[in-house]
């Protein structure tokens, strides 16, 4: 069976094509920051200082950082930012965003497809098969401050279960604070799948928490937001 995201980028418009950023200073860098600074309110936004780091040091022993661009001719139009991990054969996806003036056009659909293609490529290449998908933490509309921003929330939700991705209702994801002075952040999880048939249950549960609370945000596995997350309080 052929994965959904394969038969999507098999419909890129002409002109349309996806890189890997390497410097935040350059042209296509600036344009990429300015997305991601427009997408994202400060208490998600990691700092650009860690960002251009993991430039240098992209491919790690255990896990490979990516940070792409959509390009429509020599504009970015979108940015994905994620890391591969060996030891949970998935990706966890950090940032992903379009330009507001290339929103609702489908484009996001195929900046999501290129993430995922990204990450089967990388198991390919590092470990002899594709690994499974993308882990990712969306906010949760009952803790939105207004109903519009919780209406935000769900269509964001529902856009995600069009494209393939499924929510896991009795993860109880809580994360840490990106930067000094920001809030822990409770969000629901997702996971958008790069091969066919994964099915969600404790064990890609435990995966999925992994990913993104002990490689994305390095805390200890006895955390209180891992055991949080597994329901083990």
């Amino acid at each position: 069976m052929m994965p959904t995201w394969r038969r999507t980028l098999k419909k890129l418009p002409r002109g349309v094509r996806f890189e890997e950023l390497d410097r935040l200073d350059s042209g296509h860098g600036q344009q990429a920051v300015w997305i991601y600074e427009r997408s994202f309110p400060a208490d998600e936004r990691e700092p650009l200082a860690r960002l251009e780091a993991e430039r240098t040091k992209r491919d790690e022993a255990d896990q490979e950082h990516h940070f792409r661009i959509m390009l429509d001719d020599d504009d970015v139009v979108g940015i994905s930012v994620f890391t591969t991990i060996d030891e949970t054969y998935m990706g966890f996806l950090r940032y992903i965003a379009m330009h507001e003036k290339a929103r609702n056009g489908g484009l996001g659909r195929l900046l999501l497809a290129d993430v995922l293609h990204t990450i089967w490529l990388d198991g390919r290449r590092r470990a002899g098969f594709p690994y499974i998908g993308v882990a990712f933490e969306v906010e949760r509309p009952a803790d939105a401050p207004d109903h519009d921003q919780a209406s935000l929330r769900d269509r964001r939700i529902q856009w995600y279960k069009r494209n393939g991705a499924r929510l896991d209702p009795k993860a109880r994801l809580l994360t840490p604070p990106v930067s000094d002075g920001q809030p822990a952040m409770p969000y629901h999880l997702m996971f958008c799948p790069a091969v066919p048939k994964i099915m969600l249950g404790r064990g890609p549960r435990r995966l999925m928490v992994k990913s993104i609370l002990e490689y994305g945000y390095e805390v200890d596995p006895e955390s209180v937001y891992v055991r949080r997350a597994l329901g083990l309080d």
